[in-house]
């Protein structure tokens, strides 16, 4: 009996050791399961933000399929474009306010260029971004509107422009001009043809040994645009002078010396010495 009594005590302790455990592993499980529930809640929340981010996807898909198909459509899709509805958006607005007349039909655009605003080669870039426009303006809706370009780049293309082709019909005209006058100061026709020849010379010896010496000691390898004009007057203009006073010389000494070489040696001799000294006067003030 008791030993009966001792084994049913063993096997309800064993049982309530067995239904504690039972207790743990329920609670354990209960637990997981909260877990496994909160992952579940975060899971879902993960899914509808991606589902959410996939919606304002596929509405940038739409949009930039649109901007292309505009783009494909634009003459200036190579260059610059800008979809229809940010023309009138708020924050194009005060762009075009800064940049466009109150009814919108003038528009000013501001170029700055990577040159010296003076230098020929702006005046250059400046004269093929006006060629540019032009040409664009022919293939869309703004072929009938002008196109004006001004400012400092501007106004040197134009003197240029301006200097060039008049360069070719000043030196008709001079030459011309100034052959006339020395035949009735000369009384001969070879006499001012010969002035002109040397003078045309004398010229382009200058303009050379000046383009030699800015490229050796200034490291320009080229003269500026206003160059040949101004030096081809101002070269003319004193030349023919100083050849107007020898000849006016030489024809003085007609009565004292009759030998033609000796003649000219000593008009170029008394001549000479005043050609030079106004000479260095007028270059050294150009200099400085």
């Amino acid at each position: 009996m008791t030993s009966s009594g001792t084994k049913l005590v063993s096997g309800a302790q064993s049982v309530a050791s067995a239904s504690t455990q039972v207790n743990t592993g329920v609670q354990e499980m209960s637990a997981k399961l909260k877990q496994v529930q909160s992952q579940t809640k975060q899971l879902q929340a993960g899914l509808t933000t991606a589902n959410e981010s996939l919606g304002k996807i596929g509405k940038g898909t739409a949009t930039v399929n649109a901007y292309l198909k505009e783009l494909q459509s634009s003459y200036v899709g190579n260059d610059f474009y800008m979809p229809k509805s940010q023309l009138s958006s708020s924050t194009f607005k005060p762009s075009m306010d800064a940049y466009m007349s109150s009814n919108r039909k003038i528009a000013e655009i501001t170029v700055v260029l990577d040159h010296d605003p003076s230098s020929t080669k702006a005046a250059n870039q400046l004269n093929q971004i006006t060629s540019d426009v032009h040409a664009k303006l022919k293939h869309g809706t703004l072929k009938n509107d002008k196109v004006k370009i001004g400012g400092e780049t501007s106004q040197t293309a134009d003197l240029q422009k301006l200097a060039n082709s008049d360069f070719k019909r000043t030196v008709v005209i001079m030459l011309v001009g100034i052959g006339i006058a020395l035949m009735f100061v000369t009384r001969s026709l070879i006499q001012p043809m010969t002035i002109i020849g040397t003078l045309t010379v004398a010229y382009y010896s200058a303009l050379s040994i000046t383009k030699w010496l800015s490229a050796t000691f200034l490291s320009q390898s080229l003269l500026t645009w206003n160059t040949p004009f101004f030096s081809f007057i101002m070269l003319i203009a004193l030349g023919t002078d100083y050849s107007i006073f020898l000849m006016m010389r030489y024809r003085d000494d007609a009565g004292t010396i009759q030998d033609v070489r000796k003649r000219i040696i000593n008009s170029s001799a008394l001549i000479g010495t005043t050609v030079i000294s106004a000479a260095i006067i007028l270059g050294g003030t150009f200099a400085a």
